[in-house]
């Protein structure tokens, strides 16, 4: 009986890593199209990562009169807490 429910366990985990893999490929293959509908000029470099984006998906931070664009809200918050 051991043998059997071990089996199942790692048929499990080998469906679940499958899961987890299509399910980041999607996502992978929608921030491709989403940054070719995009043209160059309307990219933007986040400042903490280094990433190019479209403002479209970018998060916005107004600080001392001047606006940041960043490619996430964890680089926004990066970027807010290690500025003065």
């Amino acid at each position: 009986m051991g043998i059997i429910k071990t089996a199942f366990t790692l048929l499990f985990l080998y469906f679940a890593y499958k899961a987890v893999l299509f399910v980041t490929r999607v996502k992978q293959r929608a921030n491709i199209a989403s940054a070719k509908t995009a043209s160059v000029e309307d990219l933007l470099r986040d400042p903490v990562c280094g990433r190019y984006f479209s403002a479209q998906t970018g998060v916005k931070l107004k600080k001392n009169g001047k606006t940041y664009y960043f490619c996430s809200k964890e680089c926004m918050e990066k970027f807010r807490d290690r500025r003065i």
